[in-house]
């Protein structure tokens, strides 16, 4: 088989499924991690902190 560019490949499900489903495992990894992460520092830390993690979140997630 020869090797061909991801992009010349045919559209079919198997190779939807090869870029989508590592994508959506990290996007529902990350939505766990920032959860918990939540709950550690509003527990331990307090609320001040929270605030600040909430606010800097997207700016990190952005770069």
């Amino acid at each position: 088989m020869e090797n061909k560019n991801a992009y010349e490949k045919p559209i079919t499900l198997k190779n939807i499924l090869k870029f989508a489903v590592p994508t959506i495992a990290m996007t529902v990894f990350m939505s766990f991690y920032t959860m918990v992460d939540g709950l550690f520092v509003s527990n331990l830390i307090g609320t001040d902190a929270l605030s600040a993690i909430n606010l800097t979140a997207p700016v990190i997630q952005f770069l």
